[in-house]
């Protein structure tokens, strides 16, 4: 069967204002749906705000379950006014000799120029933690992510690459209508592979929410991304990267959200 998506993608709906900017690339899972093959789920019931879920996905290689298996858990805590989300995603590549991620594996993950020189990687794991607090009319959060690409002796890369992304945000609810939301979040990479002058990354963002019904936002979003340092070209083998122009960019989107009844959030 196809499990709708794993746990981890629901944590970043902490509150009506989610969580911290995303680091570059979704790389940290919270900005895409990861869909697992031939899994099992289990999903506890509320218990005085606690609920956790944890699914195991079967890798698609006949006499070997392990080989391209999925592991993923994740928690929530809600009282009064705190909001407390973890998630754990574990995905082995069933063969990482194939130059990229074997379409055996139980799952896929999303893929950005971020994380291409590490699809060869025997395992990809996500670590997120969130938390939210709201003081009457104002929300303040923070997050960290810890997202590890492991090899093994056939991966086109030699090192774990690390990286390690936090993240905080303030929100305000002016009207029942209209709220303002501001966030940032740094992402390091580690030095591995060859690699001295690892990737880092600054982001920051500022959102305008108007809601027209119960259904229907209105919302403007304001971002601004300053990148520098290297990171692992796709295109070699060994110690081989790929520098990362040093730049800043700023970008502004006017969207129109309408939510429907099969929005659901699982965890």
């Amino acid at each position: 069967m196809n499990a709708p998506v794993v746990p981890l993608k629901n944590l970043g709906t902490l509150s009506e204002q989610a969580a911290p900017p995303l680091p570059p690339g979704g790389i940290d899972g919270l900005d895409s749906t990861l869909r697992v093959n031939n899994s099992i789920v289990y999903t506890s019931p509320e218990m005085q705000g606690l609920k956790f879920s944890m699914q195991y996905g079967v890798g698609g290689i006949a006499g070997s379950l392990g080989s391209g298996s999925t592991i993923a858990a994740a928690a929530r805590y809600l009282r009064g006014p705190l909001s407390l989300a973890t998630g754990y995603v574990r995905i082995t590549n069933a063969d990482s000799g194939s130059g990229g991620f074997s379409s055996s594996s139980s799952a896929t993950f999303f893929t950005s120029v971020i994380n291409q020189g590490y699809l060869s990687a025997h395992t990809i794991q996500q670590i997120v933690a969130y938390g939210n607090y709201r003081f009457g009319n104002l929300t303040v959060g923070t997050g960290y992510a810890n997202v590890a690409y492991r090899p093994d002796g056939k991966s086109s890369f030699g090192s774990s690459a690390i990286f390690n992304i936090y993240g905080g945000l303030a929100a305000y609810q002016f009207t029942p209508a209209f709220s303002l939301a501001a966030g940032s979040s740094f992402t390091r990479a580690s030095q591995a592979n060859g690699i001295t002058d690892a990737a880092r990354y600054f982001q920051c963002s500022f959102q305008e929410n108007y809601s027209l019904s119960k259904r229907t936002t209105i919302y403007l979003l304001q971002a601004y991304q300053h990148a520098r340092g290297r990171l692992q070209d796709p295109r070699e083998k060994g110690t081989s990267f790929r520098p990362c122009r040093r730049s800043a960019t700023r970008r502004t989107l006017l969207r129109l959200q309408q939510l429907t009844s099969s929005s659901v959030w699982s965890v």
